[in-house]
């Protein structure tokens, strides 16, 4: 909404956008256009609700936090998480690969598989032209998709928005002459050669010991 107003009136009303955007966000509610909008924060109190526009009472969702934590930290569920965490450290420890498949939860996996380079300075995930870096201890595939129709599923059903800028684009934005000479780029056949989908990619298992790991939930498994 602040773009659109910067797009229709300009900057100079910025404080006014403001105030409008905050009062509409706040007597909004929980309603909204769209059925898959998630909010994440509650609007009036400190909480996590992480709830779906429309979704149930603000405090049900509470009551439903409070319970899977409770779950979370039974004992068998902390036993179970230990021994999944010595397994994996022992598999790095040897020099080991290990790659998580999934369908339904494949964003929060890639999420939390991919933040593991820069926060431990291991290998970053590479694409099928990047023989020449060192493969990714752990990585994420869909064994349903091939990796065009894997990265849309992962971005709920759009094609990726990459960074396409030109010359032209850089200049108009003031950037160095860097930026402008060579501009950064990548676009979406560059993003589709990262092979999370079916597609076979031996660095996963040409060292031992390695691991395929499902990552399943809900219907997924079966019960």
């Amino acid at each position: 909404t602040l773009l659109i107003s910067f797009e229709l009136f300009g900057f100079s009303g910025i404080p006014y956008f403001m105030i409008a955007i905050s009062l509409s966000y706040l007597l909004s509610g929980y309603k909204g256009l769209y059925s898959d909008q998630i909010i994440v924060y509650s609007k009036y109190r400190p909480h996590f609700i992480n709830r779906h526009v429309g979704d149930e009472s603000e405090d049900d969702l509470i009551e439903s936090f409070k319970t899977m934590l409770e779950e979370i930290r039974s004992p068998e569920n902390v036993a179970t998480a230990a021994a999944y965490v010595d397994f994996e450290c022992d598999l790095y420890k040897k020099g080991g690969r290990v790659t998580y498949f999934t369908r339904d939860y494949t964003l929060d996996v890639f999420t939390d598989t991919t933040e593991r380079s820069p926060t431990f300075k291991l290998p970053p995930f590479r694409s099928l032209d990047e023989t020449e870096l060192p493969p990714p201890m752990a990585f994420v595939k869909d064994p349903l998709r091939n990796a065009k129709d894997a990265w849309i599923w992962l971005l709920g059903g759009v094609e990726p928005r990459c960074l396409e800028w030109t010359p032209e684009n850089y200049r108009a934005m003031g950037g160095s002459s860097a930026q402008i000479n060579d501009p950064p780029k990548i676009d979406r056949q560059t993003v589709y050669r990262f092979p999370i989908g079916n597609e076979e990619d031996p660095s996963r298992y040409d060292v031992h010991p390695n691991a395929a790991v499902a990552v399943l939930a809900d219907a997924e498994t079966g019960r």
